[in-house]
């Protein structure tokens, strides 16, 4: 009457002993779908879908078409869909707990605002980036509170990653610079084996990189400046 059963199915069933115990159809068949769904939510999880993101845009989004009222503008010269780097922007701001940002260039407009506002909103904000120009890549994340950290070695750290909330990744060969006119590539990736190497990778980046020459520098430029020290984890 009922599908077979797989053994596994037992943690469901607390009373289950022999074949030979009468148990309630109900309660199997109830609990045969307690198991399928957990199997299937496991699944779903596992292999999450990744999205491809392409640059530069297209041309430059319309400032009202993510408005309740959208544009009215007829003949509006602008690109009235969402664009990639609109979307990018607003899968970094969607974090919650954690943004870890391992970028060659740190310095760029954009990857300050959208990391700075992240931080001020009260995600944990970590910064690791390459050594060629410490100074004003470091300043700008120091003066906020926001810990970085360099790899000081004579070889590049020419990663290109952003984790968040340990859960998505956003990797490509972008650098989070001025859009500019070249052409990038930007991959979601939300396996969660896939992130966890990224994790992994990241976390193993900052306990061997240190702070660098901005340690010295920032309390030049900055009062506010607080010791990397007081973030080590």
């Amino acid at each position: 009457m009922f599908p077979l059963i797989p053994s596994s199915l037992k943690t469901y069933l607390p009373t289950w002993r022999t074949a030979s115990v009468l148990v309630n159809p109900i309660l199997v068949y109830c609990a045969y779908r307690c198991y399928v769904s957990s199997t299937e939510d496991t699944e779903q999880e596992e292999y999450l879908p990744s999205a491809v993101f392409m640059l530069p845009d297209r041309g430059r989004q319309c400032p009202y078409y993510e408005s309740r009222r959208g544009c009215l503008t007829p003949g509006c010269p602008f690109q009235h869909s969402l664009q990639p780097l609109q979307q990018l922007r607003n899968i970094v701001s969607s974090a919650k707990r954690t943004l870890d940002v391992a970028l060659f260039i740190l310095g760029s407009r954009e990857v300050v605002q959208l990391l700075i506002k992240a931080h001020n909103s009260g995600v944990k904000v970590r910064c690791i980036s390459d050594n060629q120009d410490v100074e004003n890549d470091g300043r700008c994340f120091l003066s906020e509170g926001i810990p970085v950290r360099f790899d000081e070695s004579d070889y590049l750290m020419h990663n290109k990653f952003i984790i968040i909330d340990n859960a998505v990744v956003l990797t490509g060969s972008y650098n989070w610079s001025s859009a500019g006119v070249n052409k990038e590539n930007i991959i979601m990736v939300r396996d969660r084996s896939t992130v966890h190497q990224y994790v992994q990778e990241f976390e193993d980046m900052w306990r061997n990189y240190g702070a660098g020459r901005s340690v010295m520098q920032s309390t030049i430029y900055n009062e506010r400046f607080y010791p990397a020290e007081s973030y080590a984890t």
